[in-house]
């Protein structure tokens, strides 16, 4: 039964107790706290003297069924969200070892050069590493007699680090791999929500914990960026286990409402 809110009002009474669910879950979802209030009061009450239990018990089933599936989506987007603040330290974090190999390699050019120099039989500091203490303490270093092949070195050196830097493809892989794990999840929740509440999962998930709907927008980003697609095998198993539980909720509804 199509309902247009605009001219609800005469028909409160005539809706299915599927048709108010799917209303309210609509009103909640937007904040429209009259019209589900509305909604509420004009359910038809049985002889057990409180809402229409096909009504409250889509209600209760619901929201059962969505805290469990945030408890299980959690911890994948939990993952995410972790992969992706180790993502943005990566560029700080690769500036600090190529110092490190840079320092690293300046130290030991410094020590092999210092020990021909000796061992040629030469006094004082070899070319390139003639250094002067400042009055302030500081150290000035000769930069005529620097080798020229140095700055070369460094530059080769610092190719080779970032070619060897593996952390961000694999970030990225683990990224990609915890972000479908997450989308399976998901898939089989929202064919659950639209195929047997007939209502949009996040306006389910609004309604029942809204907090996880960022995790959902950022899984919808990795989706697309990626190309990513669910395990289609685990979202049938998923969405079925999900419908399973709905179905056994169901049957006490239906005794109770009559």
């Amino acid at each position: 039964m199509a309902v247009n809110r605009n001219g609800l009002g005469k028909l409160y009474d005539r809706l299915t107790p599927e048709e108010r669910f799917r209303l309210d879950v609509e009103a909640t979802a937007r904040g429209d706290d009259r019209e589900s209030e509305k909604l509420v009061e004009t359910c038809p009450r049985k002889a057990y003297t409180a809402l229409d239990h096909g009504f409250s018990g889509r209600w209760l089933a619901s929201g059962e069924i969505s805290r469990a599936l945030c408890l299980d989506l959690c911890q994948h987007l939990s993952r995410l969200q972790m992969l992706d603040a180790l993502m943005v330290s990566l560029p700080t974090l690769r500036v600090s070892l190529v110092d490190e190999a840079h320092a690293a390699y300046v130290d030991g050019h410094e020590a092999g050069s210092r020990h021909a120099w000796k061992m040629a039989g030469m006094d004082g500091d070899p070319p390139g590493w003639k250094f002067e203490e400042l009055p302030d303490g500081s150290v000035e270093v000769d930069e005529e007699r620097e080798d020229p092949g140095m700055t070369k070195a460094l530059d080769a050196l610092e190719e080779r680090t970032e070619g060897a830097d593996l952390s961000a493809r694999l970030l990225e892989r683990l990224q990609k791999s915890v972000a479908a794990d997450a989308l399976t999840v998901f898939e089989g929740y929202r064919r659950f929500c639209e195929e047997d509440l007939g209502v949009e999962p996040e306006k389910m998930l609004a309604v029942s914990f809204e907090p996880i709907l960022k995790g959902i927008k950022r899984l919808m980003e990795a989706r697309e960026a990626w190309d990513l697609k669910p395990d289609e095998k685990a979202v049938a198993e998923y969405r079925a286990v999900l419908s399973e539980l709905w179905k056994r909720q169901a049957k006490e509804w239906e005794r109770l409402s009559g």
